[in-house]
């Protein structure tokens, strides 16, 4: 898989990054314990040339060289050079001058003398410099007051009296303290060392170090691979199994003992598969009752249209005819608007225009198109509603979702039933109820009542209703945040009851009347 391989390849340069990070780190601070390590040897054999360092009583500076041990291992050259305080060269080691251990200036030449600064300090300073063969070298340079001695010039000093003992530390000096004609009693001293052991050290550490990261990193990377291909071993199963899923086969997903991480992911995908299923099971309803409920009224235009054309002189029937095919375009409309409604909603283009509405009046003009329907079986309708009682929500949706409730209560209730619609504050929120008997319907009819085209007879027969009236109450109650919620009572009055969850701008106690139709 490519995404594989670059999440491979990302680890790996993010793991390679740190270990080159950590490895120079580690290879800095060797070259910094290495060089504190030769600085204290450089500083430990300064002082030690500048304790065997002293005056004669012809005020010339010596040093005590049947004394001085060696200062560098036996496989190392020594470098050092001892300068007076007006800069003259009072001796130097065998590797800056051919001969002896130790030799004068007299034969010196500027290019085999160890550098310094003219400037003295109190301070011992080091530095990086070029060794005469041209190799890298470490040196430090000791600025010090030189002490006097009665060893005189011309005989080396005795183990009596002559010498100087070591010191410790050479005296310190304040050169801005000292006349010129005294500058002679002051030395400076560089001793040096080659670096090669040192960056021989550092270099073979770091091949160490990178042949050592080198095999890790391949280490790694087969075990990145290998952990990677087991993490992503229950994602290729889901891809497997997904890619196998259609319309006609909606399996959910299986997955043995998948990952917790994973466990979300396909608990949300098998509930994603449910809700697709029941949606398309309601598609196929959906477009099963559009049949049956435009079979109907297509099936009587087409009589209605073969008896008019037999007797076309009869005026009576063919006005008859045409009153007919007018109840059944409106009837058939009434499902098509409905059913471009419920489009409207589910597609997100219904426009939602919040104004303040009062019930009271909302309810009659609801109410007004179900007169005459309510006249013919002798059907009552009790409002229970406060004069002042009102909401905020789109005027003209709710008008909509309360006119479904009666035109649905209406159809349903028995002649000379009574049907009320009740309004109650509780706690600063209004909820709206209309209430008719339904002895047709039994408690598990109720989770069904806003499914789409649905009715109690299966056969659907009688009445006009196309069974959306009910869908579109609950889709606009979702669009308006109206909770739509349906009961029956032991009584088997059918409670449908819209909740707004907001506080009214008026209230007073309820006047309640009961308003005969008819």
């Amino acid at each position: 898989m490519r995404s594989q391989r670059r999440i491979s390849l990302q680890f790996l340069l993010a793991v390679g990054g740190l270990l080159v990070l950590a490895g120079g780190l580690a290879v800095r601070q060797l070259d910094r314990w290495q060089e504190e390590g030769l600085d204290a040897a450089l500083l430990a054999q300064g002082r030690t040339l500048a304790a065997f360092t002293f005056l004669n009583p012809d005020d010339e500076i010596q040093l005590a060289v049947d004394r001085l041990p060696p200062l560098a291992p036996q496989a190392q050259r020594e470098y050092f050079q001892l300068w007076s305080g007006e800069g003259r060269v009072i001796v130097k080691s065998i590797s800056l001058a051919d001969g002896q251990r130790l030799r004068t200036a007299t034969s010196t030449t500027p290019e085999q003398d160890l550098p310094r600064d003219v400037v003295p300090s109190q301070e011992a300073r080091f530095r990086d410099i070029l060794l005469p063969e041209g190799r890298a070298g470490r040196a430090v340079q000791l600025d010090f007051e030189v002490p006097r001695s009665g060893v005189t010039s011309t005989s080396p000093p005795d183990s009596s009296a002559a010498a100087p003992q070591p010191a410790t530390q050479p005296p310190a000096i304040e050169p801005s303290t000292w006349p010129p004609s005294e500058r002679h009693r002051l030395a400076t001293l560089v001793v040096a060392q080659s670096r090669h052991q040192i960056d021989h050290r550092s270099r073979l550490f770091a091949v160490t170090l990178a042949a050592t990261g080198g095999l890790l990193l391949a280490l790694i990377h087969l075990l990145h691979r290998r952990a990677l291909h087991l993490t992503l071993q229950p994602l290729r199963q889901i891809t497997h199994q997904m890619a196998a899923l259609g319309a006609r086969n909606l399996k959910r997903l299986q997955i043995e003992d998948p990952p917790r991480e994973l466990r979300p992911l396909i608990e949300r995908l098998n509930a994603l598969l449910d809700g697709l299923e029941q949606a398309l099971a309601r598609e196929r309803r959906l477009s099963s009752n559009i049949a049956h409920e435009l079979r109907t009224p297509i099936a009587e235009l087409r009589n209605l249209a073969e008896v008019g054309s037999r007797w076309p002189k009869k005026q009576d029937m063919v006005l008859q005819f045409f009153t007919d095919v007018h109840d059944i375009s409106q009837q058939m409309e009434k499902t098509v608007t409905h059913l471009l409604a419920l489009a409207r909603y589910e597609s997100g283009l219904e426009i939602v225009r919040h104004s303040e509405v009062r019930i009271l009046p909302l309810v009659e003009e609801a109410w007004r198109p179900q007169v005459r329907a309510a006249a013919a079986k002798g059907i009552v309708l009790a409002r229970q509603v406060a004069a002042d009682a009102s909401v905020r929500s789109d005027v003209d949706k709710l008008q909509l979702m309360v006119a479904n409730l009666l035109s649905n209560a209406v159809q349903y209730s028995p002649p000379g039933s009574t049907i009320r619609c009740r309004a109650v504050c509780q706690k600063g929120d209004w909820s709206l109820a209309v209430i008719n008997p339904a002895e047709h319907l039994q408690a598990e009819d109720i989770p069904l009542l806003f499914d789409r085209f649905w009715r109690k007879d299966p056969a659907r027969t009688g009445g006009k209703h196309s069974g959306l009236g009910l869908s579109l109450v609950r889709a606009f109650g979702d669009l308006l945040g109206i909770d739509v919620q349906a009961r029956l009572d032991a009584q088997s009055q059918l409670h449908i009851e819209l909740h707004f969850s907001q506080r009214p701008t008026a209230a007073s106690v309820a006047e309640i009347s009961a308003l005969r139709i008819g």
